[in-house]
């Protein structure tokens, strides 16, 4: 009987490592930033970003787009464009940049980017969009990405108190300037979560691409769909060690609890085809929205995760005109 003890004993304690294993690979993976990770932080990542993160004509989906979005960010980095620096409640430096309209400024618009990715990436045509629509586009990069400190990603759930910052700072630096927050992926979501704080007045509506509910649900939707793995010990034993390490509850805020006291115009917006952040997201973000404010959901049928825009600009750029439209007279 000595052999059968040996082997069960061998066989929970290779469990246990693996568990802690994989444990600490998706806390790694989903918490820990990049810039934390590099031996020497990057030190000016704007001048960096033409090709950050990543090419995108080593990303699959933006391979149509690639020529077009590389254009729209060397377009938008050959304007001027002025440094600005908050700290966040937590004592972490945050850093923008801020392109001001040409003429007369409508409005400005504080574009939040999504998961280790970069304003740039992210809104490398918007930008040109709003700018061409009399906008100042307010671009930081989001606590643990590129120029702001920051060791771990919150997803939206102290990422919100930021946007509540850069309101403020906002509405200090431009007096009297209307604000629409936009924002996709993990910045839509962080929008989404902004809503429920009590904002500036100057805030007067948002957009909200392809965001998610809750850090958990997506969580167990990216590992079910793409890795096949359930949620449980897995997802669980990784929410404990990032409660423990980062002080990150997955559960700690919901895009829905937010969205149900907002009353600001949103436009939340959504492909069918997206991969990453599941559609239904948006539309259980919609169902709760509209019932408290004026909401629209625009659904972009062939479009893979981010890609709304460029494959339904018609649409989209109309969507946008409306919101804008809503939120000032």
């Amino acid at each position: 009987m000595k052999w059968y003890f040996v082997v069960l004993i061998i066989t929970a304690a290779l469990i246990v490592i693996s568990l802690a294993a994989g444990t600490r690979m998706f806390f790694n993976f989903a918490v820990v930033s990049d810039n934390s990770k590099k031996k020497e932080k990057r030190k000016n990542c704007w001048d960096e970003d033409e090709n950050l993160p990543g090419d995108v004509r080593m990303m699959p989906s933006c391979i149509p787009y690639a020529d077009e979005l590389l254009e729209g960010r060397r377009h938008v980095k050959s304007h001027t464009l002025t440094a600005h620096e908050v700290t966040s409640y937590d004592g972490l430096r945050l850093r923008a940049k801020y392109l001001d309209a040409d003429g007369e400024r409508r409005g400005i618009v504080l574009m939040m980017h999504g998961f280790r990715s970069s304003p740039l990436h992210d809104f490398s045509l918007a930008i040109n969009i709003y700018h061409d629509l009399g906008f100042g586009c307010f671009m930081p990069y989001q606590r643990a990405h590129g120029d702001s400190e920051g060791k771990y990603l919150y997803y939206g759930v102290r990422e919100r108190y930021d946007v509540l910052s850069w309101c403020r700072y906002i509405e200090e630096e431009f007096p009297g300037t209307p604000v629409i927050l936009d924002g996709i992926s993990m910045g839509a979501s962080t929008v989404m979560m902004a809503l429920g704080l009590d904002l500036p007045d100057c805030v007067k509506g948002a957009v909200a691409d392809c965001g998610y509910t809750t850090p958990k649900e997506e969580f167990i939707y990216v590992l079910k769909k793409h890795y096949g793995i359930k949620p449980f010990p897995f997802l669980y034993t990784s929410g404990l060690l990032s409660k423990i390490a980062a002080g990150f509850s997955f559960t700690a805020a919901s895009t829905k609890e937010a969205l149900a006291s907002n009353r600001l115009p949103i436009l939340i917006a959504h492909g069918g085809d997206d991969s990453l952040v599941p559609h239904y997201m948006s539309e259980e973000n919609y169902e709760v929205a509209k019932k408290s404010c004026d909401a629209e959901f625009l659904s972009v049928q062939g479009a893979e995760h981010g890609l709304s825009f460029l494959v339904d600009r018609k649409r989209y750029t109309e969507a946008v005109k409306r919101l804008i439209d809503k939120c000032i007279k």
